[in-house]
């Protein structure tokens, strides 16, 4: 089969990881497989998928809203579906989700499919909430399958309408769930926490994520500060890139808890972070499902995570970890100084980590799930 993915951005993100593993399991099968994406994106990923599969930019594809690029890049992208007639066009986040369905439906497209990373019509003022679920409606008549990452983001989309119940799919975002279990110690690790060789490691706690605003790193410093009070032998290690990272550092500078906080920038062993922390955060206020929340639990680490929609579905308040009221960062915070200040606490949650189940976020699982799914809508 000929298969086009498209998505907005090309980061080094879950949603992103998620659609290349998508992408690398269809190569496998035997298909012949595009990725479409936008101006942003990560070089390298050309540097590790251009001899695997096909990668298409699309400056147009930007994830800002813009009537007349927006314009411009659905005539680009019905272009590239009318040359390559796909039998699949796989959308992927918001904007390429609705501009890539739409050039799909004025093309030789014979198949629409489209992932739900997460919801764009949840956690965003009232007018964009309008305007986000609209668009979702228009083009829901002929998207013939949504793909979920998790029941949460499922239930949102069916309690507004968009879609008949029995196009509505949960495909786990999988991963390599060997690489997170079988992790240890970066080589430079007592560099990155500032210790000496003759020092004792501090508690870590590892929040792995994108400095964008929804991940709140700034109120999660901010909060910290309590924790640091009562663990002063604690590390913050955020590792990442983002708009936000540079005012992230002046925040822990200003606060007086710049030693406390390491701010390394992208790494490329998260599966060795994770090894090395104690447990691991996620303070974000808007989700599909977070996979990451699924690493830290491979890598056998407890999480304390703000609530996102289908959190439920693998983090268990109190047993793995602790879930903390979605609108506060400083809740959050407190639950983690709770659980550094007891061992019996820590160990109670990180042997649940040990005990998840997490068979269903295998990246061979979901790359079989979703192959069976285009089969049955060929078959249709």
């Amino acid at each position: 089969m000929k298969i086009v993915h498209v998505i907005t951005r090309l980061y080094r993100a879950g949603a992103e990881e998620n659609t290349i593993s998508t992408c690398l399991g269809q190569v496998a099968e035997g298909h012949d497989v595009t990725l479409i994406h936008g101006r942003d994106f990560t070089p390298e990923h050309y540097e590790a998928l251009s001899d695997k599969l096909r990668l298409i930019e699309v400056r147009s594809l930007i994830r800002e809203p813009s009537p007349i690029t927006d314009l411009k890049c659905f005539f680009e992208l019905k272009s590239i579906f009318n040359e390559i007639k796909p039998d699949f066009v796989h959308t992927h986040t918001s904007k390429a989700g609705f501009l890539g369905r739409l050039a799909a439906r004025y093309s030789p497209a014979r198949h629409i499919v489209h992932g739900v990373h997460i919801v764009p019509f949840d956690g965003v003022g009232f007018a964009a909430k309008l305007l986000y679920l609209a668009l979702e409606k228009w083009v829901a008549p002929y998207t013939e399958a949504f793909v979920h990452v998790s029941q949460g983001t499922k239930d949102m989309y069916l309690a507004k309408g968009v879609g008949s119940t029995d196009r509505h799919h949960i495909i786990h975002s999988g991963f390599d769930l060997s690489r997170f279990k079988n992790g240890q110690y970066p080589d430079d690790w007592r560099t990155l926490l500032g210790i000496s060789e003759n020092e004792e490691k501090p508690f870590v706690v590892l929040m792995l994520a994108a400095f964008e605003p929804r991940k709140r790193h700034l109120p999660l410093i901010d909060a910290f500060s309590t924790v640091v009070q009562n663990t002063p032998n604690v590390r913050l290690l955020l590792p990442g890139e983002g708009q936000l990272k540079e005012g992230a550092t002046r925040r822990a500078e200003e606060i007086g808890i710049a030693e406390n906080v390491i701010i390394p920038g992208y790494r490329m062993d998260p599966a060795n972070l994770i090894a090395l922390s104690d447990l691991c955060t996620l303070t974000s206020e808007k989700e599909g499902l977070p996979r990451v929340v699924m690493q830290y639990l491979a890598g056998n680490k407890p999480c304390i995570v703000n609530y996102v929609p289908g959190l439920e579905e693998i983090l268990k308040d109190g047993v793995n970890g602790a879930v903390t009221a979605p609108d506060s960062v400083e809740q959050t915070c407190a639950s983690i100084s709770r659980t550094l200040s007891s061992p019996e606490l820590l160990k109670k949650f990180t042997d649940g980590a040990f005990q998840s189940d997490l068979s269903d976020w295998d990246v061979k699982t979901m790359c079989t799930k979703m192959n069976e799914l285009y089969r049955e809508i060929e078959n249709t």
